[in-house]
């Protein structure tokens, strides 16, 4: 899983390389990131110069700590035809996506599997993108869906794998995908996608609600470039 910050050796505190798991001996804690771990444990963080980060423990000594979490294991990786009925099932729950007919993830899964990603939980399905290269543009992916189980939402994964599917794409060195107006959620997950990576973002008009014979949103086109 994406890290939201670097490994960070605090004296006694020791945050795992994945960014997940903090340890303060002897009691281990899961946390995002480190400054909302010390807010919930009501501690106080303190900068200085010498030292990177350190931790008044004092308003923590009458705060209960919370017991450890079980860590999860996260894979990602190419879907097959037998993921196609899991894509679909993820794509009509999320009740935001344009969904199509379970034949039509079966083919994108057996047609275009190497340019996209499964996501997957302690062996449970939990997420997926699927995109293309354009033909006429190979240096264009072409995001057509992201969706995240319900039960693993707010989790950073969606992130992980517009991340991790740009990094297995070979020769890519831009990103499409259309967006309603209305879907802030993609906005937001594009535009922290465009941050990361350095890269600009353009919004042109492509579809517009009179291109479509039923009654749908326009979409606009999100170009996001150079990708590092």
């Amino acid at each position: 899983m994406a890290c939201d910050f670097e490994s960070t050796l605090l004296k006694k505190y020791i945050i795992d390389a994945d960014g997940r798991q903090c340890s303060v001996l002897p009691v281990a804690f899961m946390v995002v990131g480190i400054e909302s771990w010390a807010s919930t444990a009501n501690l106080k963080l303190i900068h200085s110069q010498n030292t990177l980060c350190s931790l008044d423990m004092s308003s923590a000594l009458q705060t209960p700590l919370a017991p450890s979490t079980p860590r999860r294991t996260v894979a990602l990786r190419q879907p097959t035809v037998d993921d196609g009925g899991e894509l679909w099932r993820m794509a009509t729950e999320s009740q935001t996506l344009d969904v199509n007919t379970s034949y039509a993830y079966l083919l994108w899964c057996r047609d275009f599997g190497t340019t996209s990603l499964m996501a997957e939980i302690d062996g449970e399905p939990a997420g997926f993108v699927i995109g293309y290269v354009r033909p006429e543009n190979p240096e264009t992916l072409m995001i057509w869906q992201v969706a995240v189980d319900s039960s693993h939402r707010g989790q950073g994964l969606a992130r992980t794998l517009l991340d991790g599917l740009v990094d297995r794409v070979p020769g890519v060195t831009r990103m499409e995908t259309t967006i309603t107006d209305d879907n802030r959620a993609s906005i937001a997950l594009f535009t922290s996608f465009a941050k990361r990576r350095d890269a600009s973002i353009q919004r042109d008009d492509l579809f517009g609600d009179h291109h479509f014979p039923d009654n749908h949103d326009a979409e606009r086109l999100y170009t996001i470039a150079p990708l590092s």
